[in-house]
């Protein structure tokens, strides 16, 4: 059976269950009407997802894909200190595809929308003749005037991660290597999860932010080696990370293990496992460490921020060596 356009739409409007006080006028309409609460800004960010390029359906349920965009989004909101309120969907369908596929998709990706109170405001559906495409962008808020931007960073902070690192593109290699037989069953079940159903730090953001405790962040969707360089040269300081601390998970060693690599490799080259990378003032660590925690994450140390340029690997002696390679850049 084809799908179509008013099919679609039918699917989302009856999905969509978060209201919203803000929202005056939704799905349905030329534009959707907001009207933020006084004292506070707007966040906007979007994110895309483009079959063949950021998922599979070799591996990736129509769920899976719906929540990935949403997670994407959402990720990038907490790194700014913000709290989701709105989205906005475009979706390119292939018409070949059956309508129950859709709808999975969408019960996905508003499943993990209404996970934060997040409604959707509108959006735009068209046929797409070579897969998928989607498209969602999210609004959120913050107090006026403040925000966690990449800029803040000075030397002597130091530099938090809210999770392990490296396990969404150890789980790539694995699927797509066709690993499956070489690793035990669950490991590669832990690998596949990581890759195929991330998490992000819900709430931390924003609960930094309400503290004064995060000088910048950024959500590690790139890699941490181009995370970092981002925060690095719009603060225009010098990262340092620890390379034995950069908290890999033990599949991903695992996994580095039998295909010859350095488990922090992983971690510098691949990027989706949207993590919240922080700095913070030294004599706020425990402070940060204990807000993390207070809300069911964690807060690794995994490096500091000097005076300087570039990004650098310590060892447990002191030594560094400069990292010239960065993650993941679409080409």
């Amino acid at each position: 059976m084809r799908s179509t356009e008013i099919e679609i739409i039918k699917i989302i409007e009856a999905a969509s269950r978060v209201e919203s006080r803000g929202l005056l006028v939704g799905p349905g309409d030329d534009c959707a009407l907001v009207r933020p609460p006084e004292g506070e800004d707007l966040l906007l960010t979007k994110d895309c997802m483009v079959e063949g390029v950021h998922f599979s359906t070799d591996y990736f349920s129509p769920e899976a894909v719906g929540r990935r965009l949403a997670v994407a989004n959402l990720s990038d909101i907490g790194a700014s200190g913000g709290r989701p309120r709105w989205a906005l969907l475009g979706l390119g369908f292939d018409p070949k595809r059956p309508i129950s596929y859709y709808a999975r998709l969408i019960d996905g990706l508003l499943g993990a929308l209404e996970e934060d109170n997040v409604a959707l405001a509108g959006g735009d559906t068209v046929a797409s003749p070579r897969g998928v495409f989607l498209s969602l962008t999210l609004i959120g808020k913050t107090p006026q005037g403040r925000t966690i931007s990449r800029r803040g960073a000075r030397p002597g902070d130091v530099i938090l991660s809210s999770g392990s690192l490296g396990g969404s593109h150890a789980g790539l290699l694995a699927l797509t290597q066709k690993l499956t037989a070489s690793i035990p069953y669950p490991m590669m079940r832990c690998l596949k999860k990581l890759h195929i159903w991330p998490q992000y730090p819900k709430g931390l953001g924003e609960a930094l932010l309400e503290a004064d405790c995060a000088t910048s962040a950024i959500d590690s969707s790139d890699g941490l080696a181009k995370d970092l360089r981002h925060i690095g040269e719009m603060s225009g300081v010098r990262c340092i990370l620890y390379k034995e601390k950069i908290p890999i998970p033990r599949p991903a060693r695992y996994l580095a293990r039998i295909m010859g690599m350095r488990p922090y490799e992983l971690a510098l080259r691949g990027g989706e496992d949207f993590a919240l990378i922080w700095t913070t003032p030294r004599e706020r660590l425990k402070e940060a460490q204990r807000i993390a925690s207070s809300l069911g994450h964690r807060a690794f140390e995994i490096g500091r921020i000097e005076a300087g340029s570039g990004l650098f690997l310590e060892d447990s002696h002191g030594l560094q060596k400069e990292v010239l390679e960065y993650g993941y850049t679409h080409k």
